[in-house]
């Protein structure tokens, strides 16, 4: 396994020309982004900014310090198992993004209903055998996943199959699926992405990342309990800008436009629609809005800018931290067990949650059990550095 470059180093190397970049911090100058429809509707940059930083700031330096983590160890995760299995890495980091869509991360019982089951899943079957996987974009998911795999063991052709071609078989644009390729360079590089420009970061803007863009905590807090309290869908209690109030709330012509109710078939582990029209969710406002022109990078945007507010090193940090905080989604606190060897460790989840263990135990200072170890956290736990 290839050691990372811990952000220190990296900023060492990198002072001469990055260190203009960095004495901005914490009032970290955007670039401009144009997006015509953002601007009349009410989504600026200040917008995104704003909210995006009530959900960073409310979080405790050790909760930062965690989620930072969130890269590395998926990037070690997928780099085991790609030793394990004689597959290229890049192709599990991949797989990894390309089953990820509406996904949950690990689950919490450790079954097999997660993106990290559906990865082993598919690294260890037989190539094409696998015919469902989770998730509403089970489908289309798993196509991009077998292509993906089956490409020519090199970084160009698993990139250019994981990005695809249109109906006349030219290739895609890297715009076209954005979100998870950003996913797949941070798995594989989770130190820059491959941007070495703190501005270019690449950034994951899936629907928490857009959810994080248009509340701030505090308004989608209260509607969660509003929703909670009555049994009725969150979406009813949220405002933004585009949203229609009429007679009867949540059927306008804007961004709160109906969708056809779907429902999941069990017996045939597909998703199929009931007739019925239904509000959108919250998820499906934020997916609205961030297909329009530059929201995509106006959020990108904002999440640098927080990731400057709380000097963090690298924008993906500021992002994982939001991504916990507004999904939930937060590793079990597990005590490591140094002395058991990673490769004895069958279960896909078990080892994941054993190599979070391992890297957040070591956040904390020996010497100083309330001190957080930063930013050297992306030391690779076994290579004595």
């Amino acid at each position: 396994m290839r050691r990372i470059v811990t952000a220190r180093e990296q900023h060492e190397m990198l002072a001469p020309w990055r260190a203009p970049r960095v004495a901005a911090r914490p009032g970290l100058r955007l670039p401009p982004v144009r997006g015509k429809w953002l601007d009349e509707v009410g989504f600026t940059q200040d917008f995104f900014r704003r909210n995006q930083n009530s959900w960073i700031d409310s979080l405790t330096p050790r909760e930062i310090a965690e989620a930072s983590l969130w890269y590395p160890v998926g990037h070690e995760w997928g780099e085991h198992m790609a030793a394990r299995h004689g597959v290229f890495p890049l192709k599990v980091h991949a797989v990894n993004a390309a089953t990820s869509s509406q996904r949950r991360w690990i689950s919490k019982n450790l079954g097999r209903s997660s993106n990290l089951g559906d990865t082993h899943l598919l690294l260890t079957s037989p190539p094409g055998s696998v015919e469902h996987l989770g998730g509403k974009s089970g489908a289309s998911n798993l196509v991009k996943a077998h292509r993906v795999l089956a490409a020519p063991d090199d970084r160009d052709s698993v990139l250019a199959e994981f990005i695809g071609y249109d109906k006349h078989g030219k290739p895609k644009r890297v715009a076209d699926t954005r979100k998870t390729y950003n996913f797949t360079t941070l798995l594989d590089d989770p130190e820059t992405g491959g941007a070495f420009n703190y501005l270019a970061h690449p950034v994951v803007n899936d629907s928490w990342a857009g959810r994080s863009g248009l509340w701030s905590r505090g308004a989608y807090e209260r509607a969660r309990e509003r929703s909670s309290r009555s049994n009725g869908p969150i979406a009813i209690y949220l405002r933004y800008p585009g949203k229609e109030i009429g007679e009867v709330e949540g059927t306008g012509e804007g961004l709160d436009k109906p969708n056809p109710e779907t429902a999941y078939d069990p017996e045939t582990k597909t998703w199929y629609k009931t007739g019925r029209m239904v509000p959108p969710s919250a998820s499906e406002v934020a997916a609205r809005v961030i297909v329009k022109g530059g929201a995509y990078d106006r959020l990108s945007n904002a999440t640098r800018a927080a990731a400057a507010r709380h000097g963090l090193p690298f924008a993906h940090e500021a992002q994982a931290a939001i991504w916990a905080a507004i999904s939930g989604n937060k590793n079990p606190s597990g005590v490591p067990r140094p002395d058991v060897d990673l490769d004895s460790i069958e279960h896909p989840e078990e080892l994941y949650n054993e190599m979070w263990a391992r890297r957040a135990s070591g956040l904390v200072a020996p010497q100083n059990p309330g001190g957080l170890i930063l930013p050297d956290h992306y030391h690779d736990p076994d290579d004595g550095h």
